[in-house]
């Protein structure tokens, strides 16, 4: 079996499949490397050990959980494609078993509550000079914990409020945010899915803090073009960019245990804000529609992906206070056949 069943692999794959170039590369590469690992150049001899082995090697050679999924899943359907083609006479891989590294269809979400401490919440403690350090060295201390703590919960409820991706956050520049007379304004210049820029109205709560955080910067004399840049100075003094997804994640687990929550066995990602975002508006009555628009989002399906319902206890509690009589007074409500008449 040589590289043109490989090619011709491929070509199904984007084709008859749909799927993208790139993944059909990726796939044949992952066969092209079971090849080399194991020795084996007739790929029609292979059998569900040979599979087994190739795992092992990857696991001994510490590859990542997603990077050993992705490669058993390629060979899971390169097998099912030599066997529908009559190239293998069996499919080794039939019984072969892809476990997930965790569960990427599970979305975990903050409550409202959480929120409020994320972005409002006083954060870390102020630090505390040391006995003999120097007083020079405690205000340079005090100076990034005020300037850390004042850009963290700006940017937490900056994107919160706007349903931002992690992504767009590092790309935001200070000229994209205008202060004025009948409120502030956020332009999101790079956003996905959008051709043109993207401005919005701030909430006046998050907008205090942003002014806050903007006036500590000029106070401090912090020249960057970024809305919220690194402050280590010398990643400030290598690039122009912001922060990005890796150091929002970093900000946002700082807060939740500066805030106290419980995690619970929830992932703390920087797209959790934006599944909260989309949750709370939901459970308010918020349109679909109207947070389709909010999130950016192509199609309504997407959005009904980052909406967690809840569990059944809750859906049921929120129904109950819901219905005709929950308008009516008391004594009437517990008449209600009676008031029917």
């Amino acid at each position: 079996m040589s590289d043109g069943t490989i090619g011709a692999f491929c070509s199904y794959l984007v084709d008859t499949k749909g799927r993208a170039e790139s993944t059909a590369v990726t796939y044949g590469d992952a066969v092209r490397d079971f090849q080399r690992r194991l020795g084996i150049e007739d790929l029609s001899k292979v059998v569900l050990a040979d599979l087994d082995r190739y795992a092992a090697k990857m696991s001994h050679a510490q590859l990542s959980e997603n990077t050993r999924r992705g490669r058993l899943t390629a060979l899971r359907v390169f097998f099912e494609f030599t066997h529908s083609r009559g190239i293998t006479p069996t499919n080794p891989a039939k019984g072969l078993i892809v476990w997930r590294a965790r569960d990427t269809r599970r979305i975990d979400t903050f409550t409202e509550e959480e929120v409020e401490r994320l972005v409002f919440g006083s954060g870390a403690p102020a630090p505390v000079q040391g006995p003999k350090e120097p007083d020079r060295l405690f205000d340079r201390r005090a100076r990034v914990w005020l300037l850390t703590e004042a850009r963290d919960h700006a940017m937490v409820g900056l994107v919160y409020m706007q349903a931002m991706r992690a992504g767009e956050v590092g790309k935001l520049r200070r000229a994209d945010y205008a202060v004025r007379a009948k409120g502030s304004f956020l332009t999101i210049r790079e956003a996905k899915h959008s051709d043109s820029p993207v401005s919005r109205r701030v909430d006046s709560r998050v907008n205090a803090l942003v002014v806050a955080y903007l006036a500590e910067l000029d106070r401090q004399r912090v020249r960057h073009p970024a809305l919220f840049p690194p402050l280590d100075p010398k990643l400030c003094a290598q690039s122009d960019a912001g922060i990005g997804p890796n150091g929002f994640r970093d900000v946002l687990r700082r807060l939740v245990s500066a805030a106290g929550i419980e995690v619970g066995g929830r992932r703390i990602t920087p797209h959790v804000v934006r599944y909260s975002r989309a949750t709370h508006l939901y459970a308010r009555g918020f349109p679909l529609l109207k947070i389709q628009a909010l999130l950016r989002h192509k199609r309504t399906e997407t959005t009904r992906r980052y909406i967690v319902l809840g569990s059944d206890a809750a859906i049921t509690g929120q129904a109950n206070r819901i219905a005709p009589w929950t308008r009516l007074p008391l004594e009437v409500a517990v008449a209600w056949p009676e008031a029917l008449e």
